[in-house]
């Protein structure tokens, strides 16, 4: 049986692999001003920060953030959605303006009911990443003028923090077009984004941190650091040493499509005859 959780009236279930609960409703605004659509919610509860290399946690609950960032998505989504369409027309035309061969001369994208009329179902998820309390939220959806790249939009409680590509709604937002964003929201805008940027820049130092000697030897020799080289090597890291969950340093080396760098690894004695998972050789 599935295990479940209960946020306010909604009831979501837990995905096969743990690493996150998803629950089926309706939100208001999304199709016209007074239509509900139906969609899904998930919450992303694996703590991925995009450094970690530890393994997921089976069964993690949502965070106390998450919780109050989709209550208040359910108190306030007429808000939240009319903030979001705003942020998705400021995009479009955008866009549009500055890829102008792309289109005809009568593609034009100028109110949000037009705007209703070129995007597709929305897709919404709750980030592990929160700020004073509230997890951020990304919206996501398909659309006519970029079928490849889709919109995203992130927000957090009813600020719209960034706008963009579909990436935007599960990355990590960092503001990229600010300038077409409500002025007025500016200030709670920086002051959010440098929040997440600061969490950003601690996971990934808490990250090179743990990483084991022979990969950060690695890193060392493929960015010409050769202090660090030095001093990894005075401490016993070795260039063959293939730790568990990593590929032969050598294989790091080359999958930075650096010839240099591996030209290194070799010079400091990198073994050439080492295997893949594939069976293959660096060479």
């Amino acid at each position: 049986m599935n295990k479940t959780i209960q946020i306010e009236d909604l009831c979501f279930t837990r995905d096969e692999e743990g690493a996150g609960w998803s629950c089926e409703t309706e939100i208001k605004g999304w199709n016209g001003p007074q239509e509900f659509c139906d969609v899904v919610i998930e919450i992303d509860t694996e703590m991925s920060d995009g450094f970690s290399s530890q393994p997921l946690v089976a069964d993690r609950e949502p965070t106390e953030a998450q919780i109050a960032a989709v209550k208040y998505l359910l108190e306030n989504q007429s808000q939240i959605i009319q903030r979001v369409l705003d942020a998705s027309l400021r995009w479009v035309r955008y866009f549009m303006k500055n890829n102008e061969d792309w289109f005809d001369e009568d593609e034009t994208i100028e109110t949000v009911s037009q705007l209703r009329d070129s995007i597709g179902a929305l897709e919404i998820l709750v980030s592990p990443q929160a700020v004073d309390g509230f997890a951020w939220i990304g919206f996501s959806t398909d659309c006519e003028w970029d079928d490849e790249h889709g919109l995203g939009i992130a927000v957090w409680k009813d600020t719209v923090i960034d706008v963009g590509h579909a990436d935007v709604a599960f990355s990590t937002p960092y503001g990229g077009f600010d300038e077409i964003l409500p002025i007025e929201e500016k200030e709670t805008r920086e002051n959010v984004l440098s929040s997440l940027e600061e969490q950003e820049q601690q996971a990934e130092a808490e990250y090179l941190a743990s990483l084991p000697d022979s990969v950060k030897l690695v890193q060392a020799i493929c960015i010409g650091d050769q202090d660090e080289v030095q001093r990894l090597k005075q401490g016993g890291a070795q260039v063959n040493d293939t730790p568990a969950t990593f590929p032969a340093p050598i294989f790091m080396a080359i999958q930075s499509q650096n010839p240099a760098a591996v030209a290194a690894m070799i010079a400091e004695g990198a073994s050439l005859s080492v295997k893949n998972d594939e069976g293959q050789t660096p060479v």
